[in-house]
């Protein structure tokens, strides 16, 4: 296929946006038909990239000899463009009945199919500079999201969201800076640009803490974490995209293509920038998971269990190993599916009882038997039990830990391994209360509270299902993730 066809699944989301939000359209029905068959005519455009996909790099505009905007496809870039461009869809036919009767539906589905593009952006992208172009263009599109309940609450959010991200890039980009010059513009190949290169070492290194920390933010490591607890306050087809792959995840692959494709894993490894990055990664993990033990909002637990996971999935980044990355990779893979499914049982629950506290569960999982038993699953993952998906994915971080061979390493193993219980405790708390109330507590006897519609529950189905697939058979994802990580594919 022609590398031309990589800015298409950009383009069409965009334009499908503009269209969506310029034409009127009078049902409600014409309205969700045109954004689901958009949104899975971008899903199957870039899943043709990624079957048929493009050996040669696709230049959009040069500015100078070390500086232009270029589209690439290689192995990470297509994990990341397909994982996105197979929850987005499912994402949007839960957001349909989730929205229904919402405030501000049109600009609200205008930037969620404008994110969808600039998402695959970052996934498509072949350099630094690309992927930070696009890395802002991500800011600039969710931030509406974050905002579109309009009120004080949503508005705290956003002025709290752009202040991390918009921040946090101004380091990044010093990175960005630093790598093209140094790196004869920064393309992104396997083993980094620095190898060879006249740049004083003490000075890269500082500089890629910096753009860690920049990065960093998008994925949420101590102690820039501060804006995705309040972005919770957003619709929960958005968080559930925030949380799972968009965002936070955006900021996990950046920070994957600065370690391994920028300044290179074997000029990283050993050196004080690195331990002090992975330090991060540890302290985040349980840092994580103690903060949703202590936090009673349902969606908001759930937001800071995902400050916990991506720090495992930093863990195995920064051990700088090829049996790290790979391990992050299936993480990134599996806590995607996990999360974005709890999420959405999250979400059922609020919409469907207007309620929002852990305290307010007692008893709705009788009257919601589906959206609990769904929960109970992704619970069980998420903690690592065998047999579900997450036990894979921590086993192989806890295994590259181990074969580190270092104190970081090794220390790096328990924490995941007190995460682990502590994630236990704030994740079975759920279906405990909801099936099993302590008497005369039951908060939902004579409630006409029921299930969602199936526009809400097939997609949660579906995520549960492939959670027990690939803790049963793992070995797709296993066999993508060790490719990638040796740069075979």
């Amino acid at each position: 296929m022609n590398s031309a066809f990589l800015l298409a699944p950009i383009l069409m989301a965009l334009c499908f946006a503009a269209i969506w939000y310029l034409l009127p359209m009078r049902t409600r029905r014409r309205k969700n038909l045109f954004l689901f068959f958009a949104t899975l005519l971008v899903s199957l455009m870039t899943w043709a990239l990624i079957l048929w996909r493009p050996r040669e790099s696709f230049e959009i505009y040069r500015f100078s000899e070390k500086l232009s905007i270029t589209l690439k496809l290689d192995g990470l870039g297509m994990f990341f463009a397909g994982l996105t461009s197979f929850l987005w869809p499912f994402a949007t036919l839960y957001a349909f009945e989730y929205m229904q009767g919402a405030k501000h539906n049109r600009m609200f589905f205008t930037f969620y199919l404008m994110t969808f593009g600039v998402t695959e952006g970052i996934a498509f992208a072949g350099n630094m500079l690309s992927a930070f172009v696009f890395y802002e263009m991500l800011t600039l599109t969710t931030l509406p999201l974050v905002l579109s309940r309009f009120n004080e609450d949503s508005q705290y959010a956003a002025r709290r969201y752009a202040v991390y991200c918009l921040g946090g890039s101004a380091f990044a980009f010093i990175g960005v800076v630093f790598l093209s010059y140094y790196g004869g513009g920064a393309p992104f190949v396997p083993g980094g640009v620095l190898a060879g290169s006249a740049a004083d070492k003490n000075m890269m290194l500082l500089v890629f803490l910096i753009s860690f920390f920049g990065f960093g933010v998008k994925a949420a490591v101590f102690p820039l974490h501060g804006w995705l607890p309040l972005a919770s306050v957003a619709p929960t087809p958005v968080t559930a995209l925030l949380h799972a792959v968009a965002v936070v995840k955006a900021g996990v692959f950046v920070l994957m293509r600065t370690v391994y494709y920028g300044f290179g894993a074997e000029y990283l490894r050993g050196t004080y920038a690195q331990k002090i990055a992975l330090g991060i990664a540890i302290f985040t993990t349980v840092f994580g998971a103690a903060m949703a033990l202590k936090e009673r909002h349902f969606k908001r637990r759930l937001a800071y269990s995902t400050v916990s996971n991506l720090s495992y999935i930093l863990f195995g980044v920064m051990l700088c190993t090829e049996a790290g990355l790979s391990a992050g990779i299936t993480h990134t893979v599996f806590h995607a599916l996990i999360k974005i499914g709890a999420f959405m049982c999250a979400g059922a629950f609020m919409h469907q009882t207007g309620r929002e506290y852990l305290f307010e569960l007692d008893g709705a999982g009788k009257r919601m038997p589906w959206i609990f038993s769904f929960f109970t699953v992704f619970s069980l993952a998420l903690v690592g039990i065998p047999l579900f998906n997450g036990f894979i994915s921590k086993y192989q971080l806890v295994m590259a830990g181990f074969q580190d061979g270092t104190v970081l390493g090794t220390v790096g193993v328990f924490a995941l391994i007190a995460a682990a219980f502590l994630c236990a405790v704030y994740m079975f708390t759920v279906p405990i209360r909801a099936f099993f109330p302590q008497a005369g507590r039951d908060k939902f006897i004579g409630s006409n509270v029921t299930d969602p519609g199936w526009r809400m529950l097939l997609p949660i189905g579906l995520f549960a299902l492939l959670v027990i697939a690939f803790g049963v058979y793992p070995e797709p994802v296993l066999s993508l993730a060790r490719a990638i990580a040796a740069g075979s594919l």
